[in-house]
């Protein structure tokens, strides 16, 4: 039997990636929760000068939903959710969502 790592669970995934970029897109940490029942999901809640960032990732089929909203009107700014099915998934809507934020960072 080989000794392989086992995959990364969205979950960590996702916090990992948080943790290494939160700082550089300028997302200040407000809430996170992470449970395991009834489904293994974690919650997390970021705030910028202009935006508030939700972000739900649910372990099962590697589900990731992100929602920018912005402060001022409370509108929808920014969405992106459903299934990724691996980590690369999650990488590319994690991506897509730091590439919105460095865009908007200035107010553009």
């Amino acid at each position: 039997m080989l000794d392989e790592p086992s995959p990364l669970s969205a979950r960590t995934y996702v916090s990992v990636w948080l943790a290494e970029n939160q700082e550089r897109l300028g997302l200040v940490r407000r809430k996170f929760e992470s449970t395991e029942s009834p489904a293994k999901v974690l919650s997390a809640w970021f705030e910028t000068p202009r935006y508030l960032v939700d972000i739900t990732v649910w372990d099962h089929a590697y589900c990731l939903d992100i929602l920018v909203l912005e402060q001022a009107t409370g509108s929808s700014v920014f969405s992106e959710g459903g299934s990724c099915e691996s980590t690369s998934g999650l990488s590319v809507r994690l991506c897509s969502l730091a590439t919105w934020l460095s865009a908007h960072a200035a107010g553009t």
